[in-house]
């Protein structure tokens, strides 16, 4: 298996919006000749449709100027540059319509599936092309071979629709030669009219399933490895440096709104040193406690400085200020394993708030296995 084939089958993954907008400033974007080739036969046609008499009357009135030579004329060899240069003028005015049409259908045709887009790096030489092996390689590749016969495939139609029409034809052909030359050539532009209409749809039915397969064959071109996709991902990350300092920021601001809520927590458990949790319930709004803030080390002994400055009141609880460090998770209410545990302590906070001072704090135990210090009951 060749390593093309092999890095085929790795390109598993759709296209992410980076690799499709890379592509689209490389100038790849989805392109269908045959849709192309269609929208400009059928602009051809639906001009000759619409000015082809027009056109016929003009060629003729050109057709009969030219014919026309007085004395001068004959006689003077500087007349004949001017007659040329005006018929010249004539023809470009007779065939602008269908140039302009045809510039119309073209960019029309290149917008209409893959969309507007300038790009200057198509026009950069590719030195590589050069290469006569890798040029061969190119013409005998597997999607190459399916596009030639594709092509041969729609040009063999083409002709055989065209050799048909002629042939059903010959008789109309073999009057037009019979007529005079007005009538001749009014009636040549619906013959040929109604020939390009024929070829029309040959066309159309090549632009209806050559659509869709370029469609297909863009992404499928685009296709990504995992690799890449990975790639892609750190890259846009940017520098690890400044993904870093964007964590730390957000670290920041997470913990200035963490400790801006300690005023408005009931109580601050601690450790008493090394941690510190405060919890706030409220009767109408909760279903239990709540952690509103959580630290460890500098972070609990600054909790504990704004608990103190906000008159909040905290309680020396070590194995509840573990077991709730431990399980508990900030902006969340508090673990159902510790609900009696957590209610003693709120208990005896609401009675301080109601004067009703308690002999000492109780002594609150936590269910065996969520103090991390004593993880298994102390006594086995």
């Amino acid at each position: 298996m060749s390593s093309s084939e092999t890095s085929r089958e790795d390109r598993q993954l759709p296209a992410t919006e980076r690799r499709i907008q890379q592509a689209r400033e490389d100038g790849q974007l989805v392109r269908s000749h045959d849709l192309t080739h269609f929208m400009a036969m059928g602009m051809l046609v639906g001009l000759l449709l619409m000015v082809g008499p027009w056109m016929a009357r003009e060629a003729l009135q050109g057709v009969g100027w030219g014919l026309k030579l007085d004395r001068s004329a004959a006689f003077d060899p500087a007349m004949m540059g001017i007659r040329l240069g005006r018929q010249t003028w004539a023809g470009l005015w007779l065939a602008l319509p269908m140039l302009l049409g045809l510039v119309i259908a073209l960019v029309g045709a290149n917008i209409a599936i893959g969309g507007w887009n300038f790009s200057t790096k198509p026009l950069v030489p590719k030195f590589s092309g050069l290469n006569p092996a890798t040029g061969i390689a190119r013409i005998f590749a597997l999607k190459a071979l399916a596009q030639h016969a594709k092509l041969v495939l729609t040009v063999s139609l083409l002709l055989g629709v065209a050799t048909k029409y002629v042939w059903t034809e010959a008789a109309v052909i073999s009057r037009l030669f019979a007529m005079p030359l007005e009538q001749s050539i009014l009636a040549g532009f619906d013959w040929i009219t109604a020939g390009f209409t024929g070829l029309l749809v040959v066309v159309f039915l090549a632009a209806l399933i050559d659509v869709p397969l370029q469609f297909f064959k863009h992404h499928a071109d685009l296709r990504m490895t995992l690799e890449e996709v990975k790639q892609e991902n750190k890259e846009s990350d940017g520098d690890p440096h400044i993904k870093g300092e964007r964590r730390r920021k957000q670290r920041e601001l997470s913990r200035g709104r963490m400790l801006s809520a300690v005023p408005t927590a009931d109580v601050v458990v601690t450790n008493p040193t090394h941690y510190a949790v405060a919890l706030k319930y409220d009767e109408a709004t909760m279903a239990a406690p709540r952690i509103v803030a959580i630290g460890a080390d500098h972070l609990a002994l600054k909790i504990r400085e704004i608990a103190r400055a906000s008159n909040v009141t905290m309680l020396e609880s070590p194995p509840l200020a573990r077991a709730l460090y431990q399980h508990g998770d900030l902006g969340q209410e508090i673990p159902a394993a510790l609900y009696t545990a957590v209610a003693q302590l709120l208990a005896y906070v609401f009675q301080l708030r109601k004067d009703v001072r308690p002999p000492q704090p109780p002594v609150i135990e936590v269910p065996e296995g969520l103090d991390p210090l004593y993880p298994t009951d102390k006594a086995s």
